[in-house]
């Protein structure tokens, strides 16, 4: 456990430096970490570890992919906890998700605050909630338009990772 622990917290201050450096989380880190976690719960657990390595993977995909659809999140996000999950499982990978949710919520709520943009934000809110009121939801660009927007959209690699701790103190 304390090797899991100690890979993980890792690669997510690796991912967290280059989050909120350059706004990516690099495949080179991802994907050797999701496939080490999906090795390491073959070797301790056999197939039954396995088997929980990739339905922690599935659920994170499930999960986030609504948020990837609308525009809201990037893929790095996705790949960062579904690498994560794949050391995990599916049930701490759930409480990582949640917690993570709800830093992310507080943290988004102090970046619109701290970037000054808190009264813009709450119109493209309305906007997008009146929008989708009279059609289906679905991507609206001009309040999603990731190249002038790039600059404000918060990083989500400190999220994940208070997610991540609360989720190996909550379980452990």
């Amino acid at each position: 456990m304390h090797l899991t622990i100690f890979i993980i917290s890792v690669a997510l201050l690796i991912a967290m430096g280059t989050d909120l450096h350059a706004r990516r989380i690099p495949n080179w880190l991802v994907f050797p970490l999701l496939c080490g976690g999906i090795f390491i719960q073959y070797w301790q657990r056999g197939w039954t570890g396995c088997a929980a390595g990739l339905e922690g993977i599935f659920l994170i995909v499930l999960l986030y992919s609504i948020p990837f659809i609308a525009g809201g999140m990037g893929a790095g996000d996705i790949k960062l906890l579904a690498a994560i999950a794949a050391w995990i499982g599916p049930h701490q990978a759930l409480i990582a998700f949640v917690v993570a949710g709800l830093a992310g919520g507080i943290l988004a709520l102090a970046w619109v605050i701290l970037n000054g943009s808190f009264p813009q934000t709450v119109r493209n809110v309305l906007r997008l909630l009146c929008f989708w009121r009279r059609r289906k939801p679905q991507y609206v660009s001009d309040l999603t338009d990731s190249t002038r927007l790039q600059s404000h959209m918060m990083p989500y690699s400190p999220a994940i990772a208070i997610g991540t701790v609360v989720s190996f103190l909550l379980t452990h």
